[in-house]
């Protein structure tokens, strides 16, 4: 998948068309009459990733969450809405079609013009919770289309709990001094994608920036109030009142990736006593909610040794074989090509963590490496 840092041409948008009110309803029976309307939960469109439903809508706001279906009959639109500004990659028959920003009440058409043969859709969140709530509504095809739920959905699933760099945090910016922002920010472009892909297998990313597993970015105390040990109970990022439920999709493996926001003031930070505490209070919360599945612990490139050491101790200590260590350190990555906004690995060092990581994951999990592309 190739760096794209131009956002293409926006595709068709009716932005602030409130179809709720009396004049959107106008506007739905206009629709009905020349296309076929289908809730934003149809069970032929699948979601990967945490959502909540709500009378025939869905809502989430963890990056990477994506929907899938096929549709017949040549065109595909969307109604949706976003509390703040989502970004979205939309995918045709696996092949990248278009970015676009969903700020408002929104009709977006994934699908116009073709040749009524099935076509496969993919419609890909690629910012964070803070960026954003979205919430589907509906789906509207020609009145002979259809959709129909793909067939080829992966048999393996990851699960991956971390921070900015799992976010995808700048990964379209190749240089390192660049400020943050939403539009360069590309989670499909985060090592957890890129490892996803590989092994052909579906993910959940549970992540935020700037979050850590007992002290967050910036804190001016030892330990944070919440961090992401919390956070991995939601169904949002953003939202602690709605709780996830496990049971209804249980990966095959779970990795961890964080720490680098526990260390990222070296005159305020953990003691290794504290930091190994909390990871491992992370860890149970994972094998309560999931079973006794393979744990996979990463350092960062963001880190030094301390962090390497800090993790390390904390597979030491759980004395548990199914919880594993991989490592990974600032010299794995060149500072001249593999950095992006704010000196977060871009899209070039993301590859070469996946690298890393993908040889352990084939090791813990008996998934055969091939000669796939990383990417």
């Amino acid at each position: 998948m190739k760096n794209r840092m131009k956002i293409s041409a926006l595709m068709p948008l009716l932005c602030g068309v409130l179809w709720m009110n009396s004049a959107g309803a106008g506007a739905q029976n206009r629709e009905s009459l020349r296309y076929k309307v289908l809730p934003g939960n149809d069970p032929n469109v699948e979601y990967v990733g945490r959502t909540a439903e709500n009378n025939g809508s869905v809502s989430f706001d963890w990056t990477g969450v994506h929907l899938r279906t096929q549709v017949t009959g040549g065109y595909l639109a969307v109604k949706m809405t976003d509390t703040k500004g989502d970004y979205y990659d939309l995918f045709v028959d696996g092949k990248f079609a278009k970015t676009f920003k969903v700020s408002c009440d929104t009709v977006v058409t994934l699908l116009s013009g073709t040749t009524p043969k099935p076509r496969r859709v993919m419609l890909y969140k690629r910012t964070e919770g803070e960026q954003g709530t979205t919430t589907v509504y509906q789906f509207l095809t020609n009145k002979s289309g259809s959709l129909k739920r793909c067939a080829d959905t992966p048999a393996r699933k990851i699960e991956f709990i971390g921070n900015s760099i799992t976010c995808g945090f700048g990964t379209e910016v190749t240089d390192g001094t660049a400020p943050f922002r939403p539009d360069t920010e590309n989670s499909n472009h985060s090592y957890a994608s890129i490892v996803s892909r590989y092994f052909d297998a579906d993910y959940h990313l549970v992540a935020h920036s700037g979050l850590g597993v007992v002290r967050n970015y910036g804190d001016k105390k030892t330990l944070s109030e919440k961090t992401m040990r919390q956070r991995f109970f939601q169904t949002f990022d953003q939202d602690p009142s709605v709780q996830w439920d496990f049971a209804k999709w249980k990966p095959d493996v779970v990795v961890i990736k964080l720490g680098t926001n526990d260390l990222s003031n070296l005159a305020i930070y953990p003691t290794e006593e504290q930091f190994v505490n909390g990871y491992l209070d992370l860890i149970a919360s994972v094998k309560k909610a999931y079973g006794n599945i393979p744990v996979v612990c990463v350092s960062s490139c963001m880190s030094g040794e301390k962090l390497y050491q800090y993790v390390q101790e904390v597979v030491r200590r759980s004395n548990d074989k199914t919880i594993r260590f991989v490592g990974l350190l600032p010299s794995l990555l060149n500072i001249a090509t593999d950095f992006g906004a704010c000196y977060h690995p871009n899209y070039e060092g993301q590859k070469k963590m996946a690298s890393v990581l993908i040889p352990s994951i084939s090791t813990v999990m008996g998934w055969p490496l091939s000669n796939k592309p990383i990417e």
